[in-house]
């Protein structure tokens, strides 16, 4: 396989150092086993994204809190600070800021549509770090430290959730690996699933903190 290898969340910054080198580890391992690796960067912008992820997602804490001055309750009284704050996030942005993002959502997916159109895979971390502890990312945290903590700890997957990449994540190693499904698809991309046996010698490896993520195209998944 024609394999896209980054290390590069969609803000160019690098992972933990732990995450880094265990995909770099599996780019290896990938490599031996007669794959082609190449590096490349996302082919997308990471704040321009971030912003228009973060808007469709505060729609409908928005709606929430809404429903509570309706019920005649006092928001903080029923809702985590998260959800208060992302509907205040909502509540910033300009009317037709919602129908801009999803309309932003479909650049994405046709981006992501030319990046696949080269490669039959993205092999990737799926978070920055190795796992927080307990109580770091609870909606209680307040909401601007909470906002720091989350978009920098989940800064390579939401690119797959909005443009429908069918994905595979493995404990084993530390990274995550797409298989992309084109449009022209005759069915879902959420029911691809990759078929292609792989070796032995990754179920004998040393499982790391991370999980292995995999994306990728459906011409090489199981119809």
């Amino acid at each position: 396989m024609k394999i896209a290898f980054s290390t590069l969340s969609y803000y160019g910054k690098e992972p933990h150092e732990d995450v880094k080198a265990s995909i770099e580890a599996t780019a290896k391992l990938c490599r031996e086993l007669g794959h082609e690796i190449i590096e490349v960067t996302t082919p997308v912008s990471g704040q321009e994204f971030l912003d228009a992820f973060l808007t469709v997602w505060a729609s409908t804490p928005v709606q929430l809190v809404q429903l509570a001055i309706n019920l005649k309750r006092k928001p903080e009284d029923v809702l985590e600070p998260w959800t208060i704050g992302l509907a205040e996030f909502f509540g910033k942005k300009p009317k037709d800021a919602l129908a801009k993002s999803l309309a932003y959502f479909k650049t994405v997916e046709a981006a992501m549509d030319v990046f696949f159109s080269h490669y039959d895979a993205w092999l990737t971390p799926v978070l920055s770090s190795t796992p927080r502890k307990l109580g770091e990312q609870a909606p209680t945290v307040p909401f601007d430290t909470l906002y720091e903590r989350i978009t920098s700890y989940v800064a390579y997957t939401p690119i797959h959730n909005v443009a429908g990449t069918p994905a595979m994540s493995d404990r084993w190693a530390g990274p995550r690996m797409a298989f992309r499904s084109a449009a022209s698809s005759p069915l879902p991309r959420a029911m691809m699933a990759y078929s292609t046996p792989w070796p032995m010698s990754w179920n004998r490896r040393d499982r790391g903190p991370q999980s292995t993520a995999w994306f990728g195209r459906d011409d090489k998944c199981s119809k």
